[in-house]
């Protein structure tokens, strides 16, 4: 069975742990990995991207240009309303019926997985991967309780937040090496944060 993987996030930029994490995620039988920049992220309602969608896409397109294996889509963008994980699934489980379902996140996101919109419509039906941090310990306990179907990767992804490169590079701080070459000349010559 095709497995596709789901990664959503802001992006904003694109970084070296989001590629890391991206990669890796193939090399777990992911076959296609979708990357799905929000319109609204719904766990952060106050808190708005920073940079355009058009230049979020864009960073995410020169990212990863080099990988057949992973699609960058406009789709939750192109909504232009709250980005809710249940309906970019519905939307995927009708472009391709027979695939398999593989959502991307982080521990923190999955410890509060329940609070997810429309949480038991989708989320048993679905595979979680999900990354650890650095200090993040397996503790899902009660999402193995639940019955859902994950698996944790325990080999951390690089220590880098897109905040704190919007930090870095508003304070003319060093945050070159936090983003891909690709990804940083888009930023300089998008003049962004």
């Amino acid at each position: 069975m095709n497995k596709i993987g789901i990664y959503g996030g802001s992006f904003d930029p694109v970084h070296l742990a989001h590629e890391w994490i991206a990669y890796r995620a193939l090399k777990e039988g992911v076959d296609r990995l979708i990357v799905l920049p929000c319109f609204v992220s719904p766990h952060k309602l106050e808190q708005q991207p920073k940079s355009s969608t058009k230049d979020r896409l864009g960073m995410l397109s020169v990212a990863f240009a080099g990988s057949a294996s992973i699609e960058v889509s406009d789709w939750e963008i192109r909504k232009q309303s709250i980005s809710y994980t249940w309906e970019t699934v519905d939307y995927l489980k009708l472009r391709d019926p027979n695939a398999k379902i593989v959502i991307i996140l982080g521990g923190d996101q999955f410890e509060v997985i329940e609070s997810w919109g429309r949480f038991s419509d989708w989320a048993y039906g679905v595979e979680f991967l999900v990354f650890l941090r650095k200090g993040e310990g397996n503790q899902f306990h009660k999402q193995s309780d639940l019955g859902l179907n994950f698996r944790v990767i325990e080999d951390f992804p690089p220590e880098i937040s897109s905040s704190q490169i919007r930090k870095a590079i508003h304070e003319n701080g060093a945050w070159e090496a936090w983003v891909s070459p690709e990804v940083r000349k888009w930023i300089l010559s998008h003049d962004l944060y």
